[in-house]
């Protein structure tokens, strides 16, 4: 069994005249990725590897997330993982090493939405900051696409606060 948790990234600034890869989190997202982190901390998750889209938002949820959940391991930040479709994600957890148990995934949507659609069959849909947590029917990722996933949790960061 693997758990996959999703996270989209925090509330990022708005109508800024940068590149939408370069948007920042505000002040809000930032407490809504530590939210998560302590919702990933409450249930007791260890997180063996966190990946995120090489975007600035989605590297800056994912540190104050690791940073609350007191995750000390690689954050892998991938460029593909920018607004590239579910097929590019399935592409990417099905490469990891199966040593891995519990992976944290921090994105944008609608890829993130339409993954979790994708493994639980369930539409589900992501706020800023919102948390998944999946529980994969298969001992190694390599089988992520044939795997059934369960739909284990979802938590609105807005709800905790």
């Amino acid at each position: 069994m693997k758990t996959l948790l999703i996270l989209r990234h925090g509330e990022a600034e708005q109508g800024i005249p940068k590149h939408d890869f370069e948007r920042a989190l505000k002040k809000h997202g930032e407490q809504e990725a530590q939210a998560a982190g302590a919702e990933v901390r409450r249930r007791g998750i260890q997180l063996d590897l966190i990946i995120c889209s090489a975007a600035r938002r989605t590297q800056q949820t994912a540190k104050r997330a690791a940073q609350t959940v007191a995750y000390n391991g690689p954050i892998e930040k991938l460029e593909t993982l920018y607004l590239s479709g579910v097929p590019q994600h399935l592409e990417v957890l099905a490469g990891l090493n199966s040593a891995c148990q519990n992976v944290l995934l921090v994105g944008h949507n609608p890829d993130l939405e339409d993954l979790v659609n994708r493994l639980t069959g369930e539409y589900t849909p992501l706020t800023t900051g919102a948390l998944v947590g999946i529980d994969l029917n298969t001992d190694s990722w390599k089988t992520i696409s044939a795997s059934p996933g369960t739909l284990r949790f979802v938590f609105f960061a807005g709800e905790s606060e």
